[in-house]
Parts: C-alpha cells; structure tokens; sequence
C-alpha cells in the first residue's frame, strides 16, 4: 500500500519522540496512536497516510532533563541541562515506554509491528504495516557492565545512541551552546568504547546524533560497522555544538553510514531560535549541503516529530510531501527522493542487522 506502485515513495525516518511525549501528557492507551486523525497528532492513520514505512521510536530519559535555565549570548544562547541520571531512575522511565509500545502492537491488529530484522522491514516497504524500529536515545539504562544489553536485543532494541546531550557511564554528550563547538569534554570511557564493539557483534546500529566531538572520533576508530546521526543538522549552516562539521560528515561518509537531517528549527536556523514560522526552506538546505560535502546516499530523514520544535509547515506529518516538491524544484530527481526517503536506511541497516 505504501510503496511507489501507488505514485507515493515510502519513508523511513529516523527519530520520534512519541513514546517519551505520551508519558510527558499523560497519554498511558494504545488508543490515542491508533485510532488518531487530528491533523496533528502522530498516529498510525496519519503516518500511513503520508507514507511512512517505518521509523526510529525512541526510549529517551526526559526526567529533569533541563534545569530550566536558558541563558542568552551575544550571538545565540546555552541551556543548563541536569546531571548524570541515575541508572535505576533511567530503567523505571524507558521501561514504562516500552511497555506503552507493546500495548500499542498488541493492539494494533497486525498494523504496527517491532522491526528484528531487515525481512521484517521489507514487509512494511510492501504492506500496509508500520514498523517500529526500537531506538534507546541515551545508553543511561544501560548496566555500565553490559549484563543487561543481550535483553535489550530480545526485547526489540535495535538502534542505541551512546548519550543524549549530558554525559553517563559511556560518554559526554554534546552540551547546548549555540554557536558552538561539538568538540567539547571528554569522549567515551572504557564502558563506551565496549558498548560500541559489543554493538557491532550484536546488530545494534550505533548513533551519534547528541555525542560531542571526542566521543564521535571514538566510534569512528571503534566501530567495525556503519554509523548513523540519526536527527541532526549541518554546523556549517546553523553551528549548534550538537551539528555536524563538514569533517565529520565526511567520517560518516567513510564509515558507509548515513545522517538524518532533523527537523526541529533550533538545528536548522542560523541563530538556532525556536520559532515554529521558519520555512522548510532551511530544511532543504541542510539536506543539499550533506549531498554536496557526501552525496545523496549519506542523507535522509531524522524528523524528531514530538521532540523539537518544527516549522510550522511540517507539525502536520502530511505536510512532509511539502519536502518532495521542494527537493525536486531545488534539483533532486525522483531516484535521488527514493534513496533519501528509505533506500539509504535500507542500505545501512542491511550492513549492521545480523
């Protein structure tokens, strides 16, 4: 149903924060994902409808994330975050997520189902079925001994990035500073460096989409597989201290790894705001800048729908075929859409998925 047969490219993206989000409103029922058809929400109608295939659902940590304190710069801005957060703390939110997602597969009818592997992707390219691919956005779950990490893979888990923005057992995530410079702190401890490896033999693919600088250099000598920035932007457009140097771009690019280009406008605008009325044009630049320094098979979609702030023009995940056209009109062929829109998740999980 979803595939191009029917004049629509499918669409893998790489990060949501939908999980997190209900537990922040609330929102404890399978019904609200399912059955939604408000132009907002994100649910399964309103996803199949636009296309999406499949996506990175993330297990995120969010408890006193932010002290609340955002202080303003000459030229931009920095957010306190909070301290490391206690692994058992960290356990309790995740699980409580988890569980929320196997309600709704349970659910769903046979509509949603957790992606194991890349037969299971394959189903939903050509069915109408929407696969979850179980990301953890920050490792603080995690036991620093790895005891715990097997589970996680029999329990679905199928992407990991190492940290979010602040730093625990395994690394230093990249602070808020914009401008800024990823290259800040310490990068991965021992812990860190075994998590990568013990990822790689398992099938987790590995992200760095909140690692900062000497963290991302640690995976990229430490990982035998492609990694990915799940939901990021171009540092070379907007120099937030969590984006990409054109440096690091092209790492990835040597690893065969790919970038998700996010939509939240604070990784997008050249002053870093958060202003919902930012055109989506700011998005396609970010996108044609990764093809320029890489090539259009080392970008794609890492929206962070619940997560960021996004343009206006996008809150609705119909409007993401406001991309398509664009990227068409700024030079992108339709086989160039299909290899940002899925081809490339495909290619990279394939080569990390055991």
């Amino acid at each position: 149903m979803n595939n191009i047969s029917n004049n629509r490219i499918s669409i893998i993206d790489g990060h949501n924060d939908y999980l997190s989000w209900c537990i922040e409103n609330n929102i404890t029922s399978s019904k609200h994902f399912l059955s939604a058809t408000d132009p907002h929400s994100f649910s399964y109608p309103n996803l199949t409808l636009a296309g999406l295939i499949s996506g990175f659902f993330a297990l995120w940590t969010m408890k006193e994330w932010c002290t609340g304190v955002k202080q303003q710069l000459p030229h931009g801005f920095t957010i306190s975050l909070s301290k490391s957060i206690d692994r058992d703390i960290a356990s309790k939110e995740v699980n409580t997520q988890y569980s929320l997602l196997i309600d709704i597969i349970k659910s769903s009818n046979n509509k949603v189902s957790l992606v194991r592997n890349i037969n299971d992707l394959m189903l939903c390219l050509t069915g109408d079925r929407l696969g979850v691919i179980l990301h953890m956005e920050g490792a603080e779950p995690l036991c620093p001994r790895l005891t715990d990490l097997s589970d996680w893979y029999n329990k679905g888990l199928r992407s990991l990035g190492l940290t979010w923005a602040r730093a625990n057992a395994f690394g230093n995530g990249a602070p808020y500073f914009m401008p800024g410079d990823p290259d800040q702190g310490a990068g991965l401890t021992d812990n860190g460096i075994n998590l990568v490896k013990a990822c790689n033999a398992l099938g987790i693919l590995v992200d760095v989409a909140h690692l900062n600088g000497k963290g991302f250099w640690d995976v990229y000598h430490a990982s035998s597989k492609p990694f990915v920035s799940t939901h990021t932007g171009c540092h070379k457009i907007c120099p937030s201290s969590r984006n990409l140097t054109d440096e690091q771009i092209l790492a990835i690019k040597d690893k065969e790894g790919l970038i998700g280009i996010t939509f939240s406008v604070t990784e997008l605008r050249r002053d870093g705001l958060s202003i919902k009325q930012t055109p989506p044009d700011i998005l396609i630049e970010h996108i044609l800048h990764v093809c320029s320094v890489a090539g259009i098979e080392y970008v794609a979609f890492g929206s962070d729908y619940c997560g960021g702030t996004l343009p206006s023009e996008l809150e609705h995940v119909l409007n993401i075929r406001i991309l398509h056209r664009k990227l068409l009109e700024a030079g992108l062929t339709t086989l160039d859409l299909e290899h940002l829109c899925y081809k490339n998740w495909l290619r990279v999980l394939k080569k990390v998925w055991l």
